[in-house]
């Protein structure tokens, strides 16, 4: 287990590079790698997911599906990385885990050579393979503070 305190959203290149480090560990022909970030709204999952996304060599703007649930971005053969596509899934709004079976959840976590990131990841929690990596952030109240717990 990690922990860092950043106070600004400049310093979050660090820690998405930190993580992808991580993952890339993980990387496998047989199943995706997949990144679960909790924190309260405002806590900087979305502005973490789109340094990743930065970090992985995407130059499409990465917004949060909060609406659509999912996005799939395509990551450029060129960089050299394991990762091939990257899915951003917003589990904000989700009440009920039935309502990710539409998603087909278990063959995205069946991609080889994805990284799969899922904001508001407690929501779902029964859903994640065993070996997930946890991003806990937390907004440190009337400052900029961000302090990011990576397990």
């Amino acid at each position: 287990m990690e922990t860092f305190t950043i106070d600004s959203q400049d310093k979050l290149h660090v820690i998405a590079a930190k993580i992808l480090s991580l993952a890339s560990l993980q990387a496998t022909n047989e199943k995706s790698v997949v990144v679960a970030f909790e924190g309260d709204l405002g806590s900087g999952k979305t502005a973490l997911c789109k340094a990743i996304a930065t970090e992985l060599g995407i130059v499409e703007t990465v917004t949060s599906p909060t609406f659509v649930v999912m996005k799939v971005y395509d990551i450029d053969a060129v960089i050299t990385q394991p990762f091939k596509q990257l899915y951003h899934i917003d589990a904000y709004r989700i009440e009920d885990i039935d309502e990710m079976r539409p998603l087909r959840f278990s063959e995205v976590f069946a991609h080889p050579f994805a990284l799969v990131c899922i904001e508001w990841a407690e929501h779902i929690a029964p859903l994640l393979p065993q070996d997930t990596i946890y991003v806990h952030l937390t907004h440190v109240h009337n400052t900029e503070e961000r302090i990011i717990t990576i397990r």
